[in-house]
């Protein structure tokens, strides 16, 4: 990827991390699929071991994509997932085994 891309990239990062603060899978997808037009969509497909149309057809918008198909083309274009706690914790209720 070219220098030049790199702020553009830093904003659809940006974005998709907003998208998944809110869980809308849809804004997701959408920017990752941007995110792989800046790259060879040939080379992503390749590294991530998933044909070209069907990395299209993931992030096209019409399904939502396999957690291992994000994972790994996310892993092509040298982005990760993380997680990290929400600033305000909510209270998991935990079942006590009954003896």
């Amino acid at each position: 990827m070219s220098e030049n891309l790199e702020p553009e990239l830093g904003e659809l990062t940006a974005e998709i991390n907003l998208a998944l603060q809110k869980t809308d899978v849809a804004e997701v997808c959408s920017a990752i699929r941007r995110a792989v037009k800046l790259h060879n969509a040939t080379e992503i497909a390749r590294q991530a071991g998933i044909e070209r149309p069907s990395i299209y057809r993931a992030f096209g918008g019409e399904a939502s994509p396999n957690f291992s198909t994000v994972l790994r083309v996310l892993g092509a274009m040298g982005l990760k997932l993380k997680v990290t706690r929400r600033r305000k914790q909510r209270t998991i209720k935990t079942h006590s085994a009954r003896r």
